[in-house]
């Protein structure tokens, strides 16, 4: 997942995947910055609604054109082992190890880390990689051998989230499951991007202009304030991805990318490849950066300018670690 210098990149699935990794640094900003400010719920409830699902979209829409093959989705796996395992042994060296915790912990810690437990949250993404790598060859065998397979498959996933959204607002169901586990929402999402490829070419028809995505920004927006209010329990925006706002807010940003054909760019060409250092760092960069910045002063204007400075610095330290060989082989999977 290197600096690539391929020309026949999709740099409108490009695009998609930029907008999620900095939809990302956004989403967590709640977890840092006071929530007194409502910039705050505004930014972090904007941003909750398209990240995580353009990252599985993503996915889905990459392994679906592939043949089933158990081979590749092991190697694939095995490459998401690989990394936790160096990038947790590092983080354990950097900061467990001085503190005289005992070596078993890292290990631990990978596995916590799979199940939004431990030292590293953010990485039950890759948890959730796991299991879809794992149920990748059976999916693509079922929708080579059933032509209409995948579209009643989303279609039920699609029911099943929204099920499970409405338990949630009644009993919290989601809060009794760890987040890499709740296979239903990223199943979908992911089965939802090998749709988008299988029916790319009639998808033509359906035009997304960008104030659709604004519209559907506010009314998510609204939605979720309104959810949050009417039941204490959707506290996190977590329990949210499993209704149908969400999926069409999620959905118009990857269609409109997608009806938008970019033939270059450096940019995006420099900032794609990036999303696996950003992710897994932002959270430690929003940790220093509070040790060492207070921008209270400026009152609402402060969740902002500090999402900003923080998405900017995660952006060149990735970039850093990107352009040096040892580190670059770290973040490949």
């Amino acid at each position: 997942m290197g600096i690539s210098k391929n020309k026949n990149r999709n740099l409108s699935l490009d695009l998609v995947k930029v907008i999620a990794m900095i939809g990302v640094v956004a989403l967590h900003c709640q977890l840092y910055i006071p929530r007194e400010y409502s910039s705050t719920f505004y930014l972090s409830t904007l941003a909750s609604g398209f990240p995580i699902p353009l990252f599985f979209m993503v996915s889905g829409y990459l392994m679906f054109s592939r043949e089933p093959n158990v081979g590749y989705a092991v190697k694939k796996i095995l490459k998401i082992l690989r990394f936790l395992i160096e990038f947790v042994g590092i983080f354990w060296l950097l900061t467990c190890m001085p503190k005289g915790s005992s070596i078993i912990n890292w290990p631990k810690f990978v596995a916590l880390s799979m199940l939004q437990e431990g030292p590293l949250p953010v990485f039950w993404y890759f948890g959730a990689m796991c299991i879809l790598y794992a149920l990748l060859p059976l999916l693509l065998y079922l929708d080579r051998r059933f032509p209409k397979f995948l579209i009643i498959f989303v279609a039920s996933l699609f029911v099943i989230e929204n099920l499970v959204f409405v338990l949630n607002c009644m009993v919290g169901l989601d809060q009794k499951i760890h987040q890499s586990l709740r296979v239903w929402n990223w199943l979908f999402y992911f089965s939802l991007g090998g749709l988008l490829l299988k029916y790319k070419s009639s998808l033509s028809i359906v035009k997304v202009r960008f104030w659709y995505i604004l519209i559907l920004a506010m009314c998510y927006t609204i939605f979720y304030g309104v959810v949050k209010c009417h039941f204490p329990i959707m506290k996190n925006t977590d329990l949210c991805y499993g209704n149908v706002i969400c999926t069409l807010y999620a959905l118009s940003i990857f269609l409109w990318c997608m009806q938008h054909p970019i033939k270059q760019s450096n940019i995006i060409s420099q900032l794609s490849p990036l999303f696996l250092p950003v992710y897994s760092l932002h959270l430690f960069v929003y940790e220093y950066y509070f040790d060492y910045v207070n921008l209270g002063i400026l009152g609402e204007a402060s969740p902002v300018i500090d999402f900003i400075f923080v998405a900017l610095a995660t952006i060149c330290i990735s970039w850093c670690i990107m352009k040096t060989p040892i580190l670059n082989r770290i973040f490949r999977i």
